[in-house]
C-alpha cells in the first residue's frame, strides 16, 4: 500500500508520517519535449531498427502522453533542470540511450531517427502503456528521464458491415 512512498515511515494509525532527506545541491533531470505525433508511412511494425532492451528502474514518469495506435512521435531530451526544477546546464557530453520497458515493447517501438538525443517511439497496433527511459551517463554519473506512452484506439474509419437472417423478397404464387 505504500511501496510509493520513500524514505522512513512511521504509521501512527490513520495517518503516516513520512520523513526524507534530501542532499542539497544540483541533481541534473532531463525533461521530454514532444514533436506533434504524426500517421507512421509504413505501418505499424516496418522499422529496421529497434532498442527494446528493459530498463529496471523504478520512479516517476516526467511526462504522460496518448498516442493513437498508428502514429508515432519523436521523443527528444529537453530541457535540464536540477532537483528543485530550476534551470541547469546541460552537460556537453551528454548522449542519450533509450530503451522501453518489457510490458510496453508489445505496444511501443523505438527507432534511432539519426538525430543526437532523440528516438522515434512507434505505436505497433496494439492498446496499451509503455515506459520510455532516456539515459544519460555523464561526469560518472547516471541521469534519467521517463516517459508514459499510453498507445490508444485511433479515429474510426472502417465499420464492420452485419447481415440479418435471409428473406424470401417475393411471396410464392
Amino acid at each position: 500500500m505504500f511501496d510509493e512512498l520513500e524514505g522512513q515511515l512511521i504509521d501512527l494509525g490513520d495517518l503516516i508520517e513520512q520523513r526524507r532527506l534530501i542532499i542539497k545541491g544540483r541533481r541534473l533531470t532531463p525533461v521530454f519535449r514532444i514533436g506533434p505525433p504524426r500517421e507512421r508511412p509504413n505501418g505499424p511494425g516496418q522499422a529496421t531498427e529497434t532498442n527494446l532492451t528493459n530498463p529496471t528502474r523504478e520512479g516517476k514518469v516526467d511526462l504522460i502522453m496518448d498516442l493513437m495506435a498508428d502514429q508515432e512521435v519523436d521523443l527528444t531530451v529537453g530541457a535540464w533542470k536540477d532537483e528543485m526544477g530550476n534551470p541547469a546546464t546541460a552537460p556537453t557530453d551528454a548522449i542519450a540511450e533509450w530503451t522501453v520497458d518489457e510490458e510496453g515493447a508489445a505496444f511501443v517501438e523505438l527507432v534511432d531517427n539519426g538525430t543526437p538525443n532523440s528516438v522515434t517511439a512507434g505505436a505497433l497496433g496494439g492498446l496499451g502503456n509503455a515506459t520510455v527511459t532516456g539515459t544519460v551517463s555523464t561526469g560518472g554519473r547516471t541521469v534519467t528521464g521517463d516517459f508514459l506512452l499510453s498507445v490508444v484506439a485511433g479515429n474510426a474509419e472502417r465499420f464492420e458491415v452485419t447481415a440479418g437472417e435471409p428473406r424470401e423478397r417475393t411471396p410464392d404464387a
